[in-house]
């Protein structure tokens, strides 16, 4: 069957420009009809910035099936983040977390390692969650030699290998605070909310990130203040009624200003009041 209309977002820690991703992208196509497949490259072990991406990609989807009219193309989730951080005993086989499928509320299909918060970001969105039922052993690299057959049986409508329905509770909810991506200008998305923040536009901000503190202004938009002034402010991830918030420095780079934090640094808000005193958002 030919998936030449599908679309494959491969989210994985890779690496930038790893042969992995190639290797994974060929088995993919072999398999599953010659889909177009994407690649979206996230730092090691990070199933925040997985999952981050994950729910961007669903966002995305509608938009265009919004503006197209035509329910858009077939789209499928690819996650493979698998830090193997759910048990820290030896594994036999390079064992590690199982593999699950996932529908979304708009159709869309996910087939990914159920790993720390790579579904967390989609869980109010899932309708059906189950086990997929295949080896979870028997090779290190188990993206590129076992899991693409899972989806691409998903992709001709196979749903035979689906196992045991999942308590979609048991999702991890979704950590806020957190740096969940920095963009190649430096503006760091976090995995909070501008109406989670509950900020008022112009507020100061103390804003403390891996032992680096600052002073910020929490701004309506990255280009509602002076060159060169860092800001919180709703950023262009997320919902657009609601987006994720990013820090960022006008004609700068935010995330060098705080000595280049990792993904999933924790971040600290100060509130600054007028009489000096000040209350924490986040502890």
């Amino acid at each position: 069957m030919a998936n030449e209309n599908a679309s494959v977002f491969v989210i994985a820690d890779y690496g930038i420009g790893d042969p992995a991703f190639a290797e994974v992208n060929q088995r993919i196509a072999a398999l599953a009809g010659n889909p177009r497949i994407e690649n979206i490259s996230v730092a090691p072990f990070s199933t925040v910035q997985t999952g981050f991406w994950a729910y961007q990609m669903v966002l995305n989807h509608n938009e265009l099936a919004r503006l197209l009219r035509d329910g858009h193309s077939r789209s499928y989730l690819f996650l493979n983040t698998a830090p193997r951080k759910d048990s820290s005993e030896p594994r036999k086989g390079n064992a590690g977390e199982p593999l699950v499928y996932a529908k979304l509320y708009n159709g869309m299909e996910v087939v990914g390692v159920m790993s720390g918060e790579s579904f967390s970001y989609l869980k109010p969105i899932i309708t059906e969650f189950r086990e997929i039922s295949v080896p979870n052993e028997g090779s290190q690299f188990r993206s590129r030699d076992i899991f693409p057959q899972a989806l691409a049986s998903i992709m001709r409508s196979d749903y035979s290998i689906l196992g045991d329905k999942i308590d979609i509770e048991s999702i991890p909810e979704r950590t806020k605070w957190l740096v969940a991506h920095v963009d190649g200008y430096g503006n760091m998305k976090l995995s909070t909310t501008a109406s989670e923040a509950a900020l008022m536009e112009g507020e100061k901000i103390k804003v403390r990130i891996s032992e680096k503190t600052t002073e910020v202004i929490y701004s309506g938009g990255i280009f509602h203040i002076d060159d060169g002034a860092l800001c919180v402010a709703p950023g262009s991830s997320g919902k657009k009624e609601d987006p994720f918030l990013e820090i960022s420095e006008r004609s700068g780079n935010a995330w060098k200003r705080f000595s280049s934090p990792q993904i999933e640094s924790m971040v600290k808000l100060t509130r600054i009041s007028e009489n000096a005193k000040a209350f924490r958002l986040r502890i």
